[in-house]
């Protein structure tokens, strides 16, 4: 049986409650193999549409998928920081761009 959320407030705790960062809710589902997540994706998307139209589907799915973008930017944008930050490493682009300045400028000298 499906429980309806049929205000704002009842939508917003449901959400609030899931970006609380509790990892105990969560440290489950990290554990799953790709196996399992992939039938555990299935099983919930059959779940999901059932009793909605095409309409329906089409836009739970497309909410679904904007969901998920907006997960995957900020995971790439804390990478990019994370890297910028990380001395090592822009120390090792540093270098590498040193590395085809100097690689471009001996072709040019051996050229003359």
């Amino acid at each position: 049986m499906r429980k309806e959320l049929t205000d704002g407030g009842e939508v917003a705790k449901v959400l609030s409650d899931i970006s609380k960062n509790d990892d105990s809710a969560l440290t489950g589902l990290f554990a799953l193999t790709p196996a399992q997540m992939s039938l555990l994706s299935s099983v919930l998307g059959l779940l999901f549409i059932e009793g909605l139209d095409l309409d329906q589907q089409n836009s739970l799915g497309n909410f679904i998928v904007g969901i998920g973008t907006s997960i995957l930017v900020a995971a790439a944008q804390g990478s990019l920081i994370e890297a910028n930050t990380d001395p090592t490493a822009v120390m090792q682009r540093q270098i590498q761009s040193l590395k085809k300045q100097v690689d471009a400028l001996q072709r040019k000298i051996d050229r003359r």
